[in-house]
C-alpha cells in the first residue's frame, strides 16, 4: 500500500497562520459514491484544519441546501455560453481563491479561463476510459496534482515527466468509521454461507452490476453456498432485482444512511467488485475497516494493489467471473484463524487513510501547492467563442469534425 507524498520539505510542516481559501470544482457532489464522499468530507472538516473551502459542482441540480456549496444543474442540452455565465456567476459570489481544486477532468477547454491565475490542483480519482485523452493538456495546466494510487501518478508522470514529485500527493478518501463499527461485526459461522456485498453504484457503466448474474451461476456450478447483498442505487437496480428473484439468497438494501451502510457492511464476509476501471474504491477501505475482505479485479488501479497485498488470490483476471467465482470458493474453504489473520493486515493497510492521519496529510500538501512558484503552463486550446451558442451536445460533433484538421 503506497499512500504517501511524493516528497516532502521542511515547508511541508508550515500550516501558515490564515485559512487557506480552496474552490473544488467537480461534477458531482451529492450521493454516497467515493469521490461525493470526499467532497463531503472537505465540507464537513476542513475548517478545523484551517481551510476555507466552497464547492462548485457543475452537473448536478441541489437536492438538499449544502452549506458553502452552489449547484449549477448543467446538463447535455445547456448551451455553453450558458454554462459559463452560471460559473461565473458562482466564482464572482465567492471571496477570491488562493487555490482551485479541480475533481474532474472534464470540460476545461469550456471554462478554465474563468478561474484567473490562481494555483490549480488536479484530483485524479480512477483510471477511466478516455483519461489519455485529457491528461496531455491537463497536467500542463496545474501546479500540483492528487492522485489515489502509484499507477494514475505513473500515467500523469508518462505524460509530463518532469513534473515535480513534491507536487504529487499520493492520497485517498479518509475513511472514519464509527467507534461502534466493531460491535457491527459478527464472525462468520464455518458452515454458513458465505456473506458477499457490492457497494456503490448499481449501473453498467464502469461498475458492471450487469455481470453479477453470470457470477451466481458461476458459484452455483461450483457448489458454494452465499447469499449476496446490494448496497447502492442506479439505473441498472430494478433489471438485477429481476434476474436475481430469490429474496433469500439476494438482498437489495437500496441507498441508505452513512450509519446503515456502516451496519451492514459490518456484517459480510467479503465485498465483490466487478468493475471495468476503479481508482481505489473508498467501499473497499470502509470495507476493509469493518472487517470485510475485498476480491477485485487486475486493472492496475490502487484497488487490486490493496487486495493484493492482503492476498494475490483476492485479485482476479478482469472480466473473468469464473476465476472470481474460484477466487470466492477459495475464500470459503478459508479457515477462522486465517480470516482473522486477513483481518487484523487489513487494518494495518488501511491505517495511513484513517481521517486522523489523512485529512491533515490533504490539507498540508494543498497549503504547500498554494505558497509554491507557479509551474510553467501550456496553453490549452478552448472552445471557440462562435460555438458558445451551441449546447455541450451539439459541440460534441464540431469536436470531432475540428479534431480531422488537427491531425
Amino acid at each position: 500500500m503506497a499512500f504517501r507524498m511524493a516528497h516532502s520539505g521542511p515547508d511541508m510542516a508550515d500550516a501558515g497562520d490564515h485559512p487557506l481559501r480552496v474552490i473544488h470544482l467537480s461534477n458531482v457532489f451529492q450521493g454516497l459514491g467515493g469521490i461525493q464522499s470526499a467532497l463531503q468530507d472537505h465540507l464537513a472538516h476542513d475548517p478545523e484544519l484551517g481551510m476555507d473551502s466552497r464547492f462548485i459542482v457543475l452537473w448536478e441540480a441541489e437536492e438538499k441546501a449544502w452549506p458553502h456549496t452552489q449547484f449549477l444543474g448543467w446538463h447535455v442540452h445547456t448551451r455553453i455560453s450558458q454554462a459559463r455565465r452560471s460559473l461565473r456567476a458562482a466564482l464572482a459570489a465567492l471571496p477570491p481563491a488562493d487555490l482551485h481544486v479541480l475533481q474532474t477532468e472534464w470540460g476545461w477547454p469550456f471554462f478554465l479561463d474563468l478561474l484567473g491565475d490562481t494555483r490549480r490542483v488536479i484530483y485524479i480519482h480512477n483510471n477511466f476510459p478516455g483519461l489519455d485523452k485529457f491528461l496531455p493538456t491537463r497536467v500542463w495546466a496545474v501546479d500540483g496534482a492528487i492522485v489515489v494510487s502509484e499507477a494514475l501518478e505513473e500515467k500523469l508522470l508518462q505524460w509530463r515527466p518532469d513534473f515535480p514529485r513534491d507536487r504529487i500527493l499520493r492520497a485517498a478518501c479518509p475513511i472514519d468509521p464509527p467507534e461502534a463499527v466493531a460491535s457491527f461485526c459478527t464472525p462468520r459461522i464455518p458452515s454458513a454461507p458465505l456473506r458477499l456485498g457490492f457497494c456503490g453504484r448499481m449501473s453498467i457503466e464502469q461498475k458492471r452490476v450487469d455481470r453479477f448474474p453470470e457470477l451466481v451461476r458461476q458459484l452455483d456450478a461450483l457448489g458454494v453456498p452465499f447469499r449476496l447483498e446490494f448496497l447502492g442505487d442506479g439505473d441498472y437496480r430494478e433489471a438485477l432485482e429481476q434476474q436475481l428473484p430469490d429474496r433469500s439468497r439476494f438482498i437489495f438494501h437500496g441507498r441508505r444512511s452513512r450509519d446503515d451502510v456502516w451496519r451492514i457492511m459490518a456484517g459480510w464476509d467479503a465485498m465483490v467488485f466487478v468493475s471495468d476501471y476503479e481508482g481505489t474504491p473508498l467501499a473497499m477501505l470502509e470495507g476493509m475497516a469493518a472487517g470485510v475482505l475485498p476480491l477485485h479485479p487486475a486493472l492496475g488501479s490502487g484497488g487490486d494493489s490493496v487486495a493484493g497485498s492482503l492476498h494475490p488470490k483476492l485479485v482476479y483476471p478482469a472480466g473473468d467471473l469464473a476465476a472470481l467465482a474460484q477466487a470466492i470458493q477459495w475464500l470459503a474453504a478459508q479457515g477462522l484463524p486465517t480470516v482473522e489473520a486477513f483481518q487484523a493486515k487489513a487494518l494495518r493497510i488501511i491505517e495511513p487513510q484513517r481521517a486522523g492521519n489523512a485529512r491533515g496529510k490533504v490539507a498540508q500538501f494543498l497549503r504547500y501547492i498554494a505558497a509554491q512558484p507557479r509551474l510553467e503552463k501550456r496553453a490549452m486550446a478552448m472552445a471557440p467563442a462562435l460555438t458558445r451558442w451551441l449546447t455541450f451536445k451539439q459541440f460534441e460533433p464540431v469536436l470531432a469534425w475540428t479534431k480531422r484538421f488537427r491531425r
